[in-house]
């Protein structure tokens, strides 16, 4: 039952809850609006009461004195796993411990541009890198102890595994490193020591600002801060890169190289570069998606991985994602022979074969985990003198290769399943250039045999 106390010309109003068996009383102070007679503000006084407790009764109420890390914790269960795909938030994550390392401790409500600020040069300026190796220089067992270790581990989400490895001094990941200090209450330079000093990319660090960003945002839309102090920094500058892709000759040669290779990974290789679909995309088809009578298949889900979730099917990148795309007759005579493979293994795996329905799978049947297929090609690559490229070269080899032919771009951000063909222009504004120098050629001036400007 909410407490209501008369303060002059404002009710204090009073809710205690009891959590984690603790008694904690929260607070709320609200003033009538001017011209409202007694009855109004009885009335509206009861409403305002009965909101507010049912607000903290349901863990509901925001205090603006509430750390930025406090918002965030309920910023993840309220909004992000509502809303957001499984990999984002995964990403989202795997950032926030850096984040809160520097700004956790600071109240939304004194959250100033300048800890904004100087969080971003501190993070563009030694920038310790996710993918470090880190080890502890302090007694982590003993640290961890007073907890207990596997509620320690249970609170930090971490396996008990890594727990114990860290505490033998062994090597973990910057982001494992980062959760531990965050459980522990202690500063990552006394705890831990990394191997990688290396710096963040640009776009890394874009990726922090807008994460920082859509937060704060959220706490304005919510009401708990009147404006978000990232609209006062200016977001981080980042330079476009050239999209990396193999040239004629390095393709031609890398689907020679290919012949001698073994499936299921070759024909996902061919496949790749016959439609510039994306990793996820491709490790999702099924068979039913596959007309291979008309020559066309369609898009309509992604196959991701998680450690927490394993191998699962998601909705496709964007809406613009669900797309049919046409295939080439040497694409559809490959495919029609690894159908014919793949019948062949369900045989010899008997029993143990697992109806998935997969296009692309493993030795009996179960869906392929996308860092498989990358491991393979990486591995691939470096067999041949070709350029030591990503699988994702594949996809922009693909896009390259069509507008360089002369495809019109509309044709080929709809295979590519952009949203907007002007992302396409922007990717491969490299080719593009080249393919308008080679059509200045071709204009009725330049035909013109012996011209000489004269």
């Amino acid at each position: 039952m909410a407490t209501i106390i008369k303060r002059g010309e404002t009710y204090l109003i009073q809710v205690s809850v009891t959590a984690g068996g603790k008694a904690d009383r929260k607070n709320k102070t609200w003033k009538p609006t001017p011209g409202m007679n007694k009855r109004e503000i009885e009335r509206e006084l009861k409403l305002v009461a009965a909101t507010f407790e049912d607000q903290v009764q349901n863990g509901k109420y925001f205090s603006s004195r509430q750390t930025f890390k406090d918002f965030t914790d309920t910023w993840m269960v309220e909004h992000a796993e509502k809303n957001l795909k499984t990999m984002t938030i995964n990403r989202y994550r795997g950032m926030l411990p850096t984040i809160n390392a520097a700004i956790g401790n600071i109240e939304l409500t004194k959250l100033q541009p300048l800890h904004i600020i100087e969080f971003m040069s501190d993070l563009a300026e030694k920038g310790k890198r996710l993918d470090a190796k880190c080890t502890s220089v302090v007694d982590l067992a003993k640290l961890t102890q007073k907890i207990g270790k596997e509620k320690f581990a249970k609170e930090a989400g971490l396996a008990y595994s890594t727990l114990r490895q860290a505490e033998r001094g062994k090597p973990v990941s910057y982001k494992t490193a980062m959760t531990i200090c965050e459980t522990l209450g202690r500063k990552f330079e006394k705890t831990f020591v990394s191997d990688n000093t290396s710096k963040y990319s640009e776009k890394t660090l874009l990726h922090y600002y807008r994460l920082i960003s859509v937060i704060l945002q959220t706490a304005v839309y919510w009401q708990i801060i009147p404006d978000n102090p990232c609209d006062r920094v200016r977001p981080p500058s980042v330079k476009r890169k050239e999209a990396k892709a193999f040239d004629d000759a390095e393709t031609t040669a890398l689907i020679k190289h290919l012949e001698k290779a073994e499936n299921p990974f070759r024909t996902a290789i061919y496949l790749l570069l016959d439609t510039g679909m994306r990793r996820g995309e491709l490790l999702g088809l099924k068979w039913g998606d596959l007309n291979l009578t008309d020559g066309r298949l369609t898009i309509e889900r992604n196959l991701l991985y998680t450690p927490e979730k394993g191998v699962f099917e998601d909705t496709t990148k964007t809406e613009s994602s669900n797309r049919m795309i046409a295939l080439s007759k040497n694409m559809v005579t490959l495919l029609k022979r690894y159908s014919a493979y793949q019948k062949e293994r369900r045989l010899a795996a008997g029993d143990r074969w697992v109806q998935t329905d997969y296009v692309f799978t493993d030795w009996k049947g179960e869906a392929m985990r996308p860092d498989t297929l990358s491991r393979w090609f990486t591995k691939f690559i470096a067999t041949t003198k070709l350029p030591r490229l990503p699988l994702k070269s594949l996809r922009h080899t693909n896009a390259t290769h069509l507008i360089m032919a002369g495809v019109p771009v509309r044709a080929v951000s709809d295979r590519l399943g952009h949203a907007q063909p002007t992302t396409t222009l922007n990717v491969y504004s490299h080719a593009i250039k080249s393919y308008n120098e080679q059509a200045a050629q071709s204009s009725p001036l330049a035909m013109l045999a012996g011209n000489n400007g004269d």
